[in-house]
């Protein structure tokens, strides 16, 4: 929310905001003890939460003042004590209305949130002034401001950090799903993402696999403070890997589901310079899960980042992984179709990642069973039964997915009007032949289908 800029108020023995604060805390401004600290913007939400969490306690009250100026940085200080030059050309602020940012919430709703303002808080006879300080329409501005204004330093001092511990115990985004990115001008884009819900039955591997991710994730979550007790370190880091369409991501999706307590930052291929502030993210709402899809793509990328020339991302990563402390609860999930461009890397900052686990492709009995989870909703007729799981053979699951979609946009052509029209081994065929040959090499490829680029 923007504010027109305005002529400076006329000058007056006392500048308003002086007289406010010495009204508040009891004492001259000009004495004030000032502490204070920079946050995202995207932040601005969690300050609201923690704010209203402190005055839920019984006897704890809260004035507001709006601050109205044509200046782009406001500090507390300037407020309490103006400097001569304005005594003498009228003051750079004014009181006036308190300026709001609706902040989008998880639930489609959106949270009122105090952008600039001065907060006057009470708790006893303890005194508190919170400045307040957002872009307000500014663009270039990316951060909010939080300054604390008390009678001693001590005071000032201990508000902030209980705004601080407020914010991330009250974050928005905590326990939430989020998509990770960044915008034009680099900078972090935190966007609330719903997962599917994946059911365990719905994730149709051979025999061993499902098992091995959830003992490294799932189990470890669960015995998370046994592990604590015994000093053993919770942040851990998996690698799935194999062929496109054979259900790394989907095996993901599965884990945040079964996790449903955690936040889950998905990393966007526009955010890999941001890793840094991916890993204080994911510390600060741990637990967490931080998933990076196909990271053979950062292994390859020697852009410059933000604390290294040319050095490649993916060391980056590693570094921000092996930077958190042992005890913090954040487990990272990377996926790749090329392990092999991985392993260098990895063999050179060995114990970042704690396992590595195929997604191989479906073999026969998965392929029965994807055929079964994939034609559900279908009046599937299949004479041969046979005869198609033997032909999808060395295929993804994402093959078998198209494959009968395919075949039920086949019979539709072939039954117009009808309502739900019977998928035979005829259309089902038709599919396959349109899929596997008439589409190409490139086809076969991007649904996964083995050896299709020779």
């Amino acid at each position: 929310m923007s504010t027109a800029p305005r002529k400076r108020t006329r000058a007056a023995s006392v500048p308003p905001f002086a007289k406010i604060l010495r009204r508040h805390l009891g004492c001259d401004p000009a004495s004030i003890a000032i502490v204070g600290d920079s946050f995202p913007l995207r932040a601005i939400g969690d300050l609201q939460l923690a704010v209203d969490d402190w005055l839920r306690v019984p006897g704890r009250r809260r004035e507001m003042v709006g601050v109205v100026t044509d200046r782009h940085v406001v500090r507390l200080g300037a407020l309490a004590s103006p400097p001569p030059s304005e005594r003498k050309h009228g003051w750079a602020a004014d009181v006036g209305p308190v300026e709001y940012s609706a902040v989008p919430l998880a639930d489609g709703g959106s949270l009122a949130s105090v952008e600039r303002g001065l907060l006057l808080l009470s708790d006893g006879d303890a005194r508190l002034a919170i400045l307040v300080a957002g872009p307000c329409g500014e663009p270039y501005i990316r951060q909010v401001r939080v300054e604390v204004g008390a009678a001693t330093q001590p005071e000032s001092e201990r508000f902030l950090q209980q705004l601080r511990d407020g914010m991330r115990r009250r974050s928005i985004f905590r326990g939430r799903s989020l998509s990770i990115g960044a915008d034009r001008q680099g900078e972090m884009e935190v966007r609330f993402q719903a997962l599917p819900k994946v059911a365990r039955e719905d994730v149709i591997l051979p025999p061993g696999v499902l098992e091995r991710i959830e003992r490294n994730t799932v189990r470890f979550t669960h015995h998370a403070e046994a592990l604590h007790a015994m000093g053993r370190h919770l942040k851990r880091g998996l690698l799935l890997y194999g062929p496109p369409g054979t259900g790394k991501t989907f095996s993901a999706m599965f884990l945040a589901s079964q996790m449903p307590d955690r936040t889950v930052l998905m990393v966007t291929g526009r955010a890999v310079g941001l890793i840094e502030q991916v890993a204080v993210m994911a510390r600060q709402l741990a637990p967490a899960t931080v998933v990076f899809e196909d990271v053979d793509l950062i292994a390859e990328d020697r852009r410059t980042t933000q604390n290294a020339c040319a050095t490649p991302v993916m060391f980056e990563l590693l570094n921000a992984m092996d930077g958190l402390a042992e005890d913090a609860d954040v487990l990272f999930v990377l996926t790749t179709n090329r392990p092999e461009v991985l392993e260098p890397v990895l063999a050179a900052r060995p114990g970042r990642v704690d396992q590595a686990i195929e997604i191989p492709l479906p073999d026969e009995a998965c392929r029965d069973r994807l055929i079964a989870r994939y034609g559900e909703g279908m009046r599937l007729a299949l004479t041969d039964h046979a005869a198609v799981i033997a032909r999808t053979a060395g295929t993804s699951a994402a093959f078998i997915k198209e494959l009968l979609r395919r075949a039920a946009l086949i019979a539709a052509d072939a039954s117009p009007g009808a309502a739900s029209p019977e998928v035979n081994d005829g259309h089902v065929r038709d599919a396959m032949q349109e899929m596997l040959v008439d589409g190409g090499s490139m086809t076969r490829t991007l649904l996964g289908v083995a050896g299709a680029g020779a």
